[in-house]
């Protein structure tokens, strides 16, 4: 009998230890999905000529992101600045599209939206829901390029560095960006009680 409650509290505490670690990885997973805000820009088809002025659209929009964006120092601030300059950056990128000869136009919205798994170098972007400065151009079609705006990692990938600067990640959000096998089953876990209405 001893011995069954023994293995029945040792169970327990397994359970116990188990739960105890998703939950902080839970924790670091939203904190890590709140404090990001992404670009998403949607070309309008897939032709050379549309993925090609997609990318100049890019590129405008990240040469004047300092002007946009200047003195936000954190997502919330970006957050807000992005939703009161949507004019401004519809502006820019409908200015790129008529300078190239095209004749459809861009469409800005800032939207809370589901990403995949994205690969950024040797960090790997976990699947989930994001807020998202979302610039559409045309029909919308084609092949989209992402990155992300805060952290302020969109520059240097941009333009062909090859250095990221993580400091703006803790220790752990570093951790789960890294190694996304090592975390794979949790998120896999987190994925179905979410599915079910278990966890927000």
């Amino acid at each position: 009998m001893k011995l069954k409650i023994d293995i029945a509290l040792l169970i327990g505490l397994i359970i116990t230890l188990a739960l105890s670690d998703f939950t902080a990885f839970k924790e670091n997973y939203d904190d890590l999905q709140n404090d990001v805000l992404r670009m998403h820009i949607l070309a309008n088809s897939d032709s050379e000529q549309d993925q090609s002025v997609k990318l100049k659209v890019r590129d405008a929009l990240l040469k004047a992101s300092d002007e946009l964006f200047e003195g936000c120092n954190t997502q919330e601030e970006l957050l807000s600045k992005a939703k009161t300059a949507k004019a401004k950056i519809t502006e820019i990128a409908n200015k790129v599209l008529k300078e190239n000869g095209f004749d459809y136009t861009a469409t800005v919205e800032v939207v809370n939206m589901h990403f995949d798994d994205r690969v950024y170098e040797d960090i790997t972007m976990p699947a989930g829901e994001y807020e998202a400065l979302r610039i559409t151009l045309g029909e919308a079609s084609g092949h989209n390029w992402w990155c992300v705006m805060y952290p302020p990692l969109c520059l240097p990938y941009a333009f062909g560095e090859n250095e990221m600067d993580i400091q703006y990640f803790t220790a752990e959000e570093v951790d789960i960006l890294k190694k996304p096998q090592k975390y794979h089953a949790k998120f896999k876990f987190l994925e179905i009680l979410r599915k079910y209405g278990i966890v927000d």
